[in-house]
Parts: structure tokens; sequence; C-alpha cells
């Protein structure tokens, strides 16, 4: 597991109920998905990494479900498109069915989406409660899910209004309300909590945005991927309000109901999830799109599935020739280890002796670093995080603007001098250490650049500096070569000896 799953899982398994309230704020989720992880964990008896895959393996299925079901459900038809762009999607491979809430929010939003539609068929009280509980799930699964569940919520008020059924639509208002109202024991904290968040964030985000959006639908830099969602999305928004505003054809209301449920739910989810990532100003991460991605080729093979034949013939051979195409990276993207870390640390484990010291750069490394690390050399973050546990951005913030790095450069200096080696562990590149002494200078951050990578630049530096100024020997650590995600691939690099000073 990499850091962000290995964050989740120690928040899931902190001692008590009010610690993992108070640590929820540290990662993207609400309560039911770290819940989630403790059931698993106590029910297959740890939370070791082959019982999480298991439980990562069935999220990914049940997306893979949701994506049938609610096409089959809502429009009668065949997920196409759904399995071509998004079962295949290497992002969604990667990190749909990963230790991280994303996969099953996705599935969640469909379950919703089902289960509204349902209620918009045949209005009942045990339906609406279903929707509603598939609506609460949703959101107390991921925070950006509400997006979906609006947008749900919003095309069932609408065929409600459209059928002039005034009941049903209050109805579906009150099971979006539900899932809104289940959300608010979160508000307090989650504006507090944005006081750390900001280190994170960056300044110019719609390129940023754009840039991650084309990355998580374009397989292996194909821009086949991109023309087809852009031509999809907008042949299905064109075809399907036009479909819904003729006079001819089925003539019947009800009849083109799941065309307008679909329609405007596609353009409430996508608007939803650019004004929330917009307003967030975080960096938006290609995982991030998931759900939508989803819950988007869903609602475009149902409206494309209620046209006419020769669009639906025409949608065949396009399903097919995408699903041809990704394949090969899709197939390689399966087979990719999450990180290397595990490696590396069980390298340094063996290798370094109890005087020596071992320095994780950049600190975030440090998470599953921690959890893989079984040596009796003593090691630390750069800089010294106190709680390595999951992310805590609130830590690195109080460490900007000061002289964070020292202790822990005093420390390398120290052990190089008693004769001791020092294990650099994350993204170094010996022996180019630095030349330039980078203390007497600020790190820069640039707009669109986070505030807290810069100064993880700004403190590798100093230790490049500091190393290459005292060490003689650098060798860097050779780990098995195989397929890593790229986002935690690092290396181990001992140095040894000492320049003494005349």
């Amino acid at each position: 597991m990499w850091r962000d799953e290995t964050g989740i899982v120690n928040i899931a398994l902190l001692p008590s109920f009010h610690e993992i309230w108070d640590a929820l704020f540290h990662d993207h989720c609400p309560l039911f998905f770290p819940a989630l992880i403790r059931g698993w964990s106590v029910i297959t008896g740890g939370a070791t990494d082959a019982h999480l895959q298991v439980l990562g393996l069935g999220i990914g299925l049940a997306l893979l479900s949701m994506l049938w079901l609610a096409t089959r459900v809502v429009g009668k038809g065949v997920p196409f498109f759904s399995l071509a762009l998004v079962a295949l999607n290497p992002t969604v491979l990667f990190f749909g069915d990963s230790i991280r809430a994303y996969g099953l929010a996705a599935a969640f939003g469909l379950l919703t989406f089902c289960l509204v539609w349902r209620f918009l068929e045949m209005p009942c009280r045990r339906r609406g409660l279903l929707a509603a509980a598939a609506a609460v799930l949703t959101v107390q699964t991921l925070y950006p899910a509400a997006f979906l569940v609006l947008a749900t919520c919003t095309a069932g008020m609408a065929v409600g209004l459209y059928r002039r059924r005034w009941k049903t639509a209050v109805a579906v208002l009150m099971i979006g309300a539900a899932a809104a109202a289940s959300l608010l024991p979160y508000v307090g904290a989650i504006c507090r909590s944005q006081s750390w968040w900001m280190v994170s964030r960056t300044g110019d985000t719609f390129p940023n945005f754009l840039d991650q959006l084309f990355q998580a639908i374009v397989a292996d830099r194909n821009v086949w991927f991109f023309c087809v969602w852009f031509v999809l999305i907008a042949l299905a928004l064109a075809l399907g309000f036009l479909y819904v505003c003729r006079g001819d054809g089925e003539g019947s209301g009800d009849g083109k109901s799941p065309v307008l449920f679909a329609a405007i739910a596609l353009v409430v989810g996508l608007a939803g999830y650019g004004i929330f990532f917009g307003g967030s100003r975080m960096f938006p991460q290609i995982w991030y799109f998931i759900p939508v991605m989803s819950f988007s080729a869903v609602c475009c093979d149902l409206i494309l599935w209620r046209m006419h034949a020769a669009i639906r013939l025409t949608a065949v051979p396009v399903a097919i020739a995408s699903v041809v195409l990704a394949w090969p990276w899709s197939s390689s993207v399966a087979q990719q280890r999450r990180t290397n870390l595990d490696l590396v640390a069980a390298q340094v484990s063996r290798g370094a002796a109890p005087g020596d010291l071992v320095v994780v750069c950049p600190w975030h490394y440090g998470i599953t670093f921690a959890r893989y690390y079984e040596g009796k050399a003593p090691w630390t973050s750069l800089p010294a995080v106190d709680d390595l546990r999951f992310h805590r951005y609130d830590l690195i913030k109080s460490l900007l603007h000061t002289n964070a790095a020292e202790p822990v450069l005093t420390r390398t200096i120290e052990t190089l001098a008693s004769g001791h080696r020092v294990w650099l562990v994350g993204d170094f590149h010996p022996p180019d250490f630095s030349k330039r002494d980078p203390a007497s200078e600020k790190p820069v951050v640039y707009v669109g650049r986070q505030e807290e990578v810069s100064y993880d630049l700004f403190w590798t530096a100093q230790l490049m500096y500091i190393v290459g100024q005292n060490a003689t020997n650098g060798v860097t650590i050779a780990v098995p070569l195989q397929a890593c995600n790229p986002l935690e691939n690092v290396r181990s690099v001992v140095v040894s000896g000492f320049k003494a000073r005349p």
C-alpha cells in the first residue's frame, strides 16, 4: 500500500472513536469508509496487505456491477461506453479499487441513481427510504460525491415536474435533503481544517484541472479517448435534450423521462464537480475524477441507448475500438505496484546498523516507510514530523517559514562524524549533490504550485548540500526493477565517510 492507503488505514485503526473522528479531517472522506476498513479488519483478523487487497477487489467489482445495474435499471440498455471508457480506464483500474474511497463512492453514487429512478417509476415509502439510504451512504463515503447526489436528485425533481407529479418531486427533494443533513456534523471541523489544508492548495487551478482531467481519461497519451469522451458527452447532451423537446417520437412523457433524467444528471454532475474543484483551489489528482467519470459514462450510455437504432449501431464499433486501444496500457497498469517503499524499507532494515541514521525525504514518504520498516537504526523524516500515521498538514504548516530542517541536518553531520552511515530514502540522485548552499535562500512558491511542495524541494536541497559537504562516499542501493506507481517510486542511497575540517 502506498501512503494514501496507509494513512486512511491508520485512521481507521485508531484506538477510540474520538481519535478516529478527530483524525478524519486529515483526509478527504467522512466516517463510513474508515468504519468499513475497521469492520473488515475485524472480520478478516487483521489489516494485512493481503486482506486489504481483497477489500479493494470487492470495491472494484462493486463499481463494475453498478455500471451494469444503472444502465439496465434506468435505460434497459447495455453499458457500451461505461465498460470501454471506465471499466478499462487505467486510472479507474489502478486507483478505483485501491484502499481509497473514490471507487466505492462512484459505486454508491450509481446505486443512488438507480434507486431514485426506481422511486420515480413507482413512488412508495420503501423505495424512498432505500434511495435516501443510498444517498446518505454516498455522501458519507466521499465529500465530493455529494455532487452526484445533487445531480441525481435535481434530475429526479425535474422528471417529477415534467410528469406533473408534484409530490414525487418534493419527495426526491427530501431524499437529497437527508443526504445533505447527514453531512452537518462535519461542517465545523471541515472549516477549521481549511487553515492547514491551505498549504496544499495551488494558486491557479484551472490549467491544472484541465491537465489532470486529460491525464485521467487519456490512456497512454492516446488522444482518441479524449476525443471520444468529448464527442460522447456533447452528442449525448445535444441528442438527449432534442429528443425530450421534440413533439414526435414516443410522444409519452414517461417514455422520454429516462433521457431527461440522464441528461439533467449529466449536466449538473459535471458542473458541480467543476465548481467544487475550482472553488477548493486544491490540486486535482487524477483519481478525484473516478466518481464523475463513472457517473457521466452511465448517463451517456442511457441517453444514446434511447436514440435511433443507427446511433446505437455506430456506438458499438467506437466502444470496441476504445477497448482495443485501452487494453495494452490497462493490462500493464493492472500489474503495477502502488509503491516500492516496502522493498526499500526491507533493504534498509537488513543493511542499517543501530548507529546509522535513516532520513526519509520528502516527509510524506514516511507514512508508507513507517508501515514497512523493521530495522534497528533510528529514522526520521525531513523535516522531522512528530506524527506520520497519516498526512499531518497541520504540523507541516507549523514548520513552514522556520529552520525546520536544521535538527535533521545536525543529526546527519553527527552520524557521519561518528563513523556511521546515513541512509537517504526518497528522490535522490547521487553523486550529484548540491554545490550551492541553499541555507540563505528562501523557497520560491510559484503560482500553481503547492506551498508545501516548494518547501519540500527546499529542504531536500539543504540535505543534499550538507551531505555533499560532509560525506566522502555515496552509493545507490539497487531496488528490484518493477513497474511502479510514479508517485511513490523511490530509491535508497547510503552515504558514509566524513570530510574532516582543517
